[in-house]
């Protein structure tokens, strides 16, 4: 069969389609009768290139945008129907060729942790205090994987990682210079900044997180490109966003930036494992001296001193003192979460549910004037509302997949030559960067942050599985 005439078949057929639906749209009014041809052309691009759809969820989510429903259900818009497409399609490649699985990047020892992790949280799901709410935690996670990690499995070289970070940045570089404009015109007032970053940004926590995780990334895409006009177009591009998160106001990103720095230093010097033992050991103690005699009491906030602040340096200076609204809600929240943890230990209230029950758990000489809390948002801790929601197995084993993927960025960085070691580094740090915020705010169930948490977590993993077919590097090595 010639290919030429099958196609030209095709194109009739579609054009046929096109003028059905416009007759339709036109003379019985239904205008949605659109959707038929969209979904056949997205269909037919999915099945002769589906990694594009890849490509572009990268370049769609710094547009993306938060939508509620009337029936209170919300989503993000472009991006979560394309990870449910990805998810789709990643699913039919099974199908058609099941021994995918048998690749040694979906035997590394991070899928099988990232396996154990989504079982936990399917668990603890059937627990759930609140069984609808988690299972829609469920399949939101189980999406967010399906779409960056595995996807990411299967589609990684280091040309890939080069394109999807291209297609993010352009997008993001747009966007920024979009926010500065705005921004600019306010004369980067503090104040006006959650103003200028609508509506692809919910507020400027997430813009900044966006923007600082993306700071390595971009980096590193200026450092693999030629010289010339590329190389210089990045470096360019990572300056812009270096001063767009300074301009964000968000404290966050500027511990997490500094942080990230320090860490790729400790990954360079082979120290991780003492870091993270450090880490371990004054997170404990602290944990503990706190709840000795009740000595957290000691930092309720005075209700009447503890407001908001409309100039970024009264801010700091008021965050230094314990008088800054954001931080002492978060420290409110931080305490009934911990109540929480006490009451249900084991399997925790199930997913996504902090909020349907933490109020019952608050101490009220921690009480601030926002701690009603109309925009239900979460307690500002990923670490903590794991442990709040999934029990302390779910918080373990959490905590194992990031340790084991900060050891593992060390083991890779200092094995591999080239291109692999670049890409090693810049995503390291910007795990280093995420995990950081993840101190301060619940950011992995956003689109802005969570895509690349999981595609953090598939790189190392297809950098270390490509490894093994040439050299033997074994994973836990």
């Amino acid at each position: 069969m010639n290919p030429t005439a099958t196609l030209d078949r095709w194109l009739i057929a579609y054009g046929i389609l096109l003028v059905l639906c416009a007759w339709t749209a036109i003379y019985l009014n239904l205008w949605y009768i659109w959707i038929i041809p969209g979904l056949i052309l997205a269909g037919a691009i999915a099945l002769v290139s589906y990694d594009f759809y890849y490509y572009l969820l990268f370049a769609l989510i710094p547009f993306s945008v938060e939508v509620v429903f009337p029936n209170g259900l919300g989503t993000d818009l472009p991006t979560e129907p394309v990870m449910i497409l990805l998810s789709g399609l990643f699913v039919l490649v099974l199908l058609q060729n099941p021994r995918t699985l048998s690749i040694p990047f979906f035997r590394h020892p991070i899928t099988i942790l990232l396996l154990l992790h989504l079982l936990w949280i399917l668990y603890t799901t059937v627990t759930s205090q609140h069984p609808m709410t988690s299972v829609k935690f469920f399949l939101a996670k189980s999406w967010y994987i399906l779409a960056f990690y595995a996807f990411t499995g299967l589609l990684f070289t280091p040309a890939h990682w080069q394109k999807a970070i291209r297609w993010m940045g352009l997008s993001l570089l747009a966007v920024v210079v979009l926010v500065m404009v705005r921004h600019a015109a306010t004369g980067f007032a503090f104040n006006r900044i959650n103003n200028v970053v609508g509506p692809f940004f919910r507020n400027h926590v997430n813009y900044g997180s966006l923007v600082c995780l993306s700071i390595p990334l971009i980096a590193g895409l200026a450092w693999l490109s030629p010289r010339g006009w590329k190389r210089n177009f990045w470096l360019a591009g990572t300056l812009l966003l270096i001063t767009a998160m300074y301009l964000s106001y968000t404290r966050a990103t500027y511990v997490a930036l500094m942080g990230g720095i320090g860490g790729g230093l400790i990954i360079y010097l082979k120290q991780v494992k003492t870091a993270l033992l450090l880490g371990v050991a004054l997170g404990i103690a602290g944990i503990f001296w706190m709840l000795d005699e009740n000595r957290y009491l000691d930092y309720a906030p005075d209700y009447d001193k503890t407001v908001t602040y409309y100039e970024f340096e009264s801010l700091l200076d008021a965050t230094a003192k314990g008088q800054d609204i954001s931080t002492m809600e978060r420290v409110y929240r931080w305490v009934a979460g911990m109540h929480m943890i006490r009451d249900r230990p084991l399997f925790g209230f199930g997913p996504g549910n902090f909020y349907n029950y933490y109020k019952s758990y608050t101490v009220s000489s921690f009480r601030t004037y926002v701690s009603d809390n109309p925009e239900k948002s979460g307690i500002h801790c990923y670490y903590l509302m794991t442990t709040v929601e999934q029990g302390i197995p779910g918080f373990i084993i959490f905590l194992v997949m990031c340790f084991y993927f900060l050891y593992a960025s060390e083991r890779a960085f200092h094995h591999f030559k080239k291109q692999e070691r670049i890409i090693v580094l810049v995503n390291a740090v910007m795990m280093i960067h995420i995990l950081i915020i993840l101190l301060l705010n619940d950011m992995v169930e956003t689109d802005k942050v969570g895509p690349f948490f999981f595609f953090g977590l598939a790189v190392l993993a297809a950098v270390e599985s490509r490894g093994q077919t040439s050299d033997n590097l074994l994973p836990g090595k």
